[in-house]
């Protein structure tokens, strides 16, 4: 295994994506350390797992065109399964909706550069993705 290219990085996140990127296979590692500990912690050891964050990833950001979000949703569960050994599959599903938890903006601006929008759906279908209960801000009943 190898840790991603420079060039590979580029392709496949925004120069201003990158930290949210490491953070969330920082995540994955942690997570992992508690389910997987070890003796003796080891740079070569957290940079193989930090690999393996990077291959799913390069799987489904740039071969499977995931977006950010799903990605965020999806790797920590496939990054158990590669640590524990198993086969993992990415989700066959053809669209996905964000979880309520997950906000749409982060810091005034929006998630990912796509909006948020829903991966396979363009943005006008994308934009009415929020089911809205009587109640909630923005909830109306046309006419």
């Amino acid at each position: 295994m190898c840790l991603m290219a420079a060039g590979t990085w580029k392709k496949l996140v925004e120069n201003n994506q990158v930290p949210r990127v490491v953070e969330l296979f920082n995540k994955a590692i942690e997570a992992s350390l508690e389910t997987h500990p070890m003796r003796q912690l080891t740079a070569s050891a957290v940079k193989e797992r930090f690999d393996k964050c990077a291959e799913i990833f390069e799987i489904l950001r740039g071969d499977l065109k995931w977006s950010l979000m799903k990605i965020e949703e999806h790797l920590p569960g496939y990054f158990q399964q590669k640590m524990n050994g198993e086969d993992w599959q990415p989700s066959a599903r053809s669209s996905w909706v964000r979880p309520d938890n997950m906000p749409l903006v982060e810091d005034g601006a929006a998630i990912d550069g796509d909006e948020g929008a829903i991966d396979g759906l363009d943005e006008n279908v994308a934009a009415q993705r929020r089911i809205f209960l009587p109640g909630d801000p923005g909830f109306s009943i046309p006419n």
